[in-house]
This record gives C-alpha cells, structure tokens and sequence, in this order.
C-alpha cells in the first residue's frame, strides 16, 4: 500500500480518501487488504498497536474473516463518500448510506466501554476484527453533530478528483484537496488556456509541481 497524505483534514474524511482519484475510471485503490487497512488506521493513529496486533490475530483466524472486515470497511466508506459528499453539494442525504453509518455507529457502541481518562471518561472501542470500521463510524457521527459541516468542501481538480475535505482557513476560502496537486494542475490549465496551447487538461504524469507528485497520485514523496 502506498503512503497517502491525509488532506482530508478529519479521519472520515481521510478514510473517504483512500481512492485517488474518488470518480473517473482510472482509480487506485489504496486498501486492497485487511492488512491495509489496519496499516493506514495505525499510521494515523485511529487505533494503536496493540489493537492492531488483535485484529490481525482475529483476521489470521480464518482466510474469509480479514476479507468480510474489509468488504464491511469498505461499505463504510462508500456510504460517507455519499453523505459527505451530499452535504459538499447541499443536497439530502441518501436514505441507503445514512442507514449503512448508522448501522457501523450502533455496532460500534455496542462494542465500547466507559474508560477512566484525563480529565473524565472517554468510550473505548473493544479491540476486535472490525475496530478500524467502529472508529471511523464514531468518527464520522461526531463530525456530523458538529457546527463544521458548512465546511465540508469536494475538490473540483482534474482527473475526476472528487476528494473530500474539511476546510479549516479562516475565511472558508480553500477551493483544493492540495495547493501543490490539483491547485498547481488548475494554474497550469489557466497558464496553457492564456497561451493558446494544445492540451489544457493536465493528464497522469506531469508533475503536481516541480518537485511535486505525479498527477494521478496521493502518494508522499
């Protein structure tokens, strides 16, 4: 699995974002196993590693229970592109994927306890098969009952981009996932369409920037 940059600026969002681009037909896939997935949940830090050691233990149990975990993982994520990506767009939510979150959110809390923390108590998920899915879930719910949600933003890039992020500037001005992806691919198309070039898309291959990324990849460099 290739090392994605977190742009998403929330966990939901950044799970949402583990396709590059999110539409188009020329996608990579980023969570191709169970291994995977718990990879990019420890690299950012939404389960530590003792968790992950139980869930790979659980996975190892049986050929099929790693794949189900991922295939429900993956369902997961599909349905937040749906809502999130409503939300982005001022349209209503999706009936089918607003019940698949609430569905994860309900398993999620079946599965969590009251834990002692600093300052107070904070729930905590029960290590097992599906902590990555359970997290995001909760992750998600809290995002949703947050006064954030009017800075939910879908990239307009090239390429079909589509991903997701949570715009944090302070005057609600961010357009792009990255100024140095699909930003430098827009200042290019502007640059080529004022010179009455040829070609004033940018295609897979060109550098996001100089010393940049490939445009058809997320990866760090």
């Amino acid at each position: 699995m290739g090392v994605l940059r977190r742009l998403g600026g929330h966990p939901a969002l950044d799970f949402v974002n583990t396709v590059d681009p999110r539409e188009g037909d020329e996608q990579i896939e980023y969570l191709n196993s169970f291994e995977d997935l718990v990879q990019w949940a420890v690299r950012g830090r939404l389960i530590d590693a003792p968790t992950a050691r139980v869930a790979r233990t659980q996975a190892a149990r049986s050929g099929s229970a790693g794949a189900g975990a991922l295939t429900r993982a993956m369902n997961l994520r599909e349905a937040l592109y749906a809502i999130f990506g409503a939300i982005a767009a001022g349209r209503r939510l999706p009936r089918g994927a607003v019940a698949e979150l609430e569905s994860a959110w309900r398993e999620a809390m079946a599965h969590a306890h009251l834990t002692a923390a600093r300052p107070g108590f904070r729930w905590k998920l029960t290590a097992a098969l599906d902590v990555v899915r359970w997290q995001i879930a909760r992750d998600a719910v809290a995002l949703l009952e947050s006064d954030r949600l009017d800075r939910i933003k879908r990239c307009p890039g090239s390429q079909a981009c589509g991903w997701l992020f949570l715009d944090a500037s302070r005057n609600a001005s961010r357009r792009w996932c990255s100024m140095d992806g699909c930003g430098n691919c827009a200042k290019v198309r502007r640059y080529v369409a004022r010179h009455r070039r040829d070609g004033s898309s940018c295609s897979p291959g060109i550098p996001r920037s100089g010393i940049g990324l490939p445009m058809n990849s997320r990866r760090h460099a």
